[in-house]
């Protein structure tokens, strides 16, 4: 009998391996690949569907953060965390970023982009997935890429990430991209060579990334440039492609923040990161042992191991040992994340997935090719072997996927019935804290946060970030506790405080002596989850240490407390104007009652036309606690009915107790007169007023935008309004300038920042600003240059000085905390690629 050959008569494998060298089955498969990478992003978008819309649309908090930034930079405002805030790169995700500007600047929130583009990124890291199999394996068993995204699409960390707004889907895009293209290059040295400049946008997706490209380089020069002794064309587009522009964001964004590193690496990265990676028991094993064990893939692990394991296709793979070791690596050295699901890891398992793809299909070859061996050439069926090989390679890693997919599956449906902390949820509490502010006329007033993507502009606030990551003194010194006493309790002194258990304590917060003598604990406790939140207000806000009192206005009540002065302002107002009822007080005995207040509006006949009614000062401050030596205030807004007759009203003051029964009453000098023309001429008069008085007084302009501000306005009387904040700025800079030509810098700076504060987008006030700002910042560095104590003291409060009178320079701010005296570089405490001061260590590990 003649032995047929396989060209002759050929089995299931030439055929898939003809084809899959050919173009026409290059398009097909690359058509069946993007169908099926594409249905499992319709497939993760619709069983996360009840996080779409809603009241439970869900961002994870983190995604908070990029949004704010992007919203503010394609606004004009930089790289800010607040509206005229310091320049910080609170974000880890600069492309993701950037991206989320781009939808921003075409009139998309970035909110609303955030998800789909994370879920279609992640659709298209599965595609890339595939092309990488397909590259990296021998013809015939190519056809096996088809399984990896229905497999690696079901992973409950995948799925999860991709939909949180974050960079997730990005991430393992580009690098699975990266990777593939790669694989590609080094199988077909005709190859344009582009995944070079993949790798240089993984490096600015996060910061890690550009670990990648090095690998990618190293390996170039070590299996392909060195062995052959030469240096080729495509070598140096692929080193271009990535250095290139690496190197010039690099410069660009050192040049922009100041900083090598971003804030956030400094925020998170310290020594004993570096020490737990010999403890098995630490938080980063952990976090990847619980991975494993958790989505089942013990197994899918160990057939990744086997990638790179071939005769003739080792460089197509052999760089994906490095790069998963990597992603392994990074979570155990950065010690996990606190978020469900297991944040770090969707990049790991969308490059995992393909991996045992191809080491499962690598096993099987080395079966094929030692049958071979053993059977010898002339076996008949050996031909076979190969379509053999490539079924039981599907089958094998199906079923090494059968527990993966089951667990993700569960954990994707726990996951859309309690998902991680929501950026949408949480920006209530900007909310209730820019409330908060404008009972005490804050604007716009600040606040202690530790859920930056929460409050972010919701709150309209100045912001002090205890998470450390979108505040540059926080983010080198971390809650060394000098440092806090000194940033927060005696410089900063925010309005308001959120902090919870953890992070109170351990930021040196809730268990500082200062919080008992300069803070009051709100009564709203407002949950997180089943965890309370503390919620605090500057004392000094509402309670002086001087009484102000009004002979006029003042009245004895017959419990001891006593109305000492007040006042109602607009002094004109329209129905539905509201009205602001600022009152102050006294108690001449200590009080064992928390008593209550009632504000009546009364018409000319006495009659009451609306009343407000509740606990004195707010309700954060009970009358129980006052002392005989304190003087609280208390502010109430009452808005005028709607059918309120014109005329002259009056204000009555009663206190009553806790059954409600009034105890005495206080007949005040204050009137508001109700006028509908008469508060529209008010508020022309008032307008007239400024214009006439901004350029021979610009501060006292400036007091009565404060006054017009109270006034209720239509929205082209809201245009006018901020017409007139324009020019009173005009006019302060006019001043400014005035008095630097006259050399008078402390003036000028003084008015510069107020103008600035005004106007912080008009370039020509920003322009001067900076020009005074450039002083204190020189001679600053000139004390830096001395050295000694006291010049280096004297150079902090320069670059302080430089910093109130332009926020943005960045590097004012990065000398300040260089000769901070409460700074732990400074100090020598820590290093700046970091050395945790034990102090620190011993607050964080507490």
């Amino acid at each position: 009998m003649t032995n047929t050959t396989s060209a002759e008569n050929p089995t299931h494998a030439d055929l898939l391996g003809q084809w899959a060298e050919s173009r026409r089955g290059f398009a097909l498969f690359a058509v069946l690949l993007l169908v099926l990478s594409l249905a499992m992003g319709v497939s993760m978008d619709q069983r996360t569907a009840r996080l779409k819309s809603g009241k439970d649309r869900y961002l994870v908090e983190d995604a908070g953060i990029s949004a704010v930034f992007a919203k503010y930079i394609a606004s004009g405002e930089g790289f800010v965390y607040f509206p005229d805030g310091e320049t910080v790169e609170g974000y880890s995700n600069p492309l993701w970023t950037f991206m989320l500007v781009a939808a921003a600047k075409a009139g998309v929130s970035p909110y609303d982009v955030a998800r789909p583009f994370g879920l279609w990124s992640m659709a298209l890291a599965l595609f890339f997935g595939g092309l990488l199999i397909w590259w990296a394996l021998p013809p015939p068993m190519r056809w096996l890429a088809l399984l990896a995204p229905p497999i690696a699409g079901q992973s409950g960390t995948v799925v999860c990430w991709a939909i949180s707004g974050l960079e997730n889907g990005l991430y393992a895009m580009l690098l699975l991209a990266a990777l593939a293209f790669f694989a590609r290059e080094r199988g077909n040295e005709n190859a344009t060579p582009v995944s070079g400049f993949f790798f240089f946008l993984v490096a600015i997706t996060r910061p890690e990334g550009m670990l990648y490209g090095g690998m990618a380089g190293l390996f170039v020069l070590a299996t392909e440039c060195v062995p052959r002794r030469r240096i080729t064309r495509r070598h140096v587009i692929f080193g271009a492609s990535f250095l290139a522009p690496l190197i010039a964001y690099q410069l660009w964004r050192y040049w922009v923040f100041a900083w090598p590193f971003p804030n956030t690496y400094y925020a998170k990265i310290a020594a004993e990161n570096a020490e737990s990676l010999s403890n098995l028991r630490s938080r980063g094993w952990r976090y990847i042992f619980k991975y494993l064990e958790a989505y089942k893939l013990h197994g899918v692990l160990i057939a990744a191991a086997l990638a790179p394991l071939s005769r003739r296709y080792w460089r197509q793979s052999l760089l994906l040992w490095p790069v998963l070791g990597f992603l392994l690596f990074f979570p155990i050295y950065a010690q996990g994340d606190w978020m469900k699901e297991w944040r770090f890891a969707s990049t790991i398992t969308a490059l995992m997935v393909p991996m045992a793809v191809i080491g499962v299909a690598r096993f099987m070859s080395m079966a094929a090719w030692v049958t071979g061996k053993i059977t010898g050439p002339e076996w008949r069926h050996a031909r076979h072997v190969a379509s053999a090989a490539i079924l039981a390679s599907a089958l094998g890693f199906v079923a090494i996927n059968v527990g993966h997919v089951a667990a993700g599956s569960k954990r994707v449906r726990e996951y859309v019935k309690d998902p991680e902390v929501n950026t949408f949820k949480l920006r209530k509490r900007g909310y209730y804290f820019r409330e908060q502010a404008d009972r005490l006329d804050l604007r716009p007033g600040s606040v202690l946060e530790i859920d930056m993507g929460g409050i972010g502009e919701a709150s309209g606030m100045v912001i002090y970030d205890i998470g450390r990551l979108c505040d540059v003194p926080f983010g080198i010194n971390r809650w060394d506790r000098r440092f806090v006493n000194d940033y927060i309790y005696r410089t900063k002194k925010p309005d308001f405080m959120h902090a919870r258990r953890g992070w109170g304590k351990r930021g040196q917060i809730t268990h500082n002596p200062f919080l008992k003598r300069d803070y009051i604990e709100l009564p709203f406790v407002r949950r997180l989850g089943k965890k309370p939140n503390g919620n605090y207000v500057r004392r000094d806000l509402f309670i002086h240490d001087e009484a102000r009192v009004d002979p006029d206005a003042r009245h004895d009540f017959e419990n001891g407390l006593s109305l000492l002065s007040g006042k109602v302002f607009p002094k004109v107002a329209a129905p539905k104007q509201q009205l602001r009822i600022e009152t102050h007080w006294s108690t001449a005995v200590e009080q064992g009652t928390d008593w209550n207040v009632r504000y009546l509006l009364l018409d000319g006949e006495g009659r009451e036309v609306k009343r407000v009614e509740r606990p004195l000062v707010m309700r954060w401050y009970p009358t129980s606690k006052w002392r005989t030596d304190e003087y609280p205030m208390d502010y109430a807004k009452m808005t005028v009915p709607r059918d309120a007759p014109e005329g002259e009203y009056a204000l009555r003051v009663e206190l009553f107790g806790p059954d409600g029964e009034t105890v005495d009453a206080a007949e005040t000098p204050w009137r508001v007169r109700v006028s509908t023309e008469g508060a529209m001429q008010a508020k022309t008069d008032l307008a007239a007023r400024i214009r006439r008085v901004k350029d021979t007084s610009p501060d006292g302009a400036k007091a009565l935008l404060d006054e017009l501000w109270y006034y209720r306005k239509s929205g082209a009387e809201k245009q006018e309004y901020r017409r007139l904040e324009g020019e009173v700025a005009d006019a302060m800079l006019a001043t400014a300038k005035t008095a630097w030509e006259k050399g008078d810098e402390a003036t000028a700076a003084d008015f510069a920042v107020k103008a600035r504060k005004l106007a912080h987008l008009n370039d020509e006030i920003v322009a001067f600003a900076k020009k005074m700002a450039k002083l204190p910042f020189d001679r600053g560095r000139a004390l830096m240059a001395k050295g000694d104590k006291a010049s280096l003291d004297a150079a902090f409060g320069e670059f302080t000085e430089a910093l109130r009178r332009y926020p943005r320079w960045s590097w004012a701010r990065r000398y300040a905390e260089q000769t901070r005296p409460s700074g732990v570089i400074r100090r020598g405490e820590r290093e700046l690629l970091f050395v945790r001061n034990p102090e620190t260590a011993a607050a964080d590990k507490s």
